[in-house]
């Protein structure tokens, strides 16, 4: 008499495991792809070497202006215009 095997139950808890699996791999690929082709970052070099710290500004005295231009050949450089009682005739 010939033996006949019974059928195997199905394991119920691998078509979970196995599709999450497949669901972690998707995801992973996905961001790796992202990560790869995303752009390079914009840099405004121009912008970054004209800046200067907001300090500077608030150290420099007002007169300041007067130091960094220069007089023109034979000008005066300041203009002292006499005051008061002795040069009122």
């Amino acid at each position: 008499m010939p033996r006949t095997s019974k059928p195997r139950p199905t394991a119920w808890w691998k078509w979970p495991a196995v599709g999450s699996a497949a669901a972690m791999l998707v995801v992973v690929l996905i961001a790796m792809v992202m990560w790869v082709r995303r752009p390079a970052p914009q840099t405004n070099f121009a912008a970054l070497s004209a800046w200067r710290s907001p300090t500077q500004a608030l150290l420099r005295p007002p007169v300041a202006a007067a130091w960094d231009t220069k007089p023109r050949l034979g000008g005066e450089f300041f203009k002292i215009k006499p005051s008061g009682e002795m040069h009122a005739q």
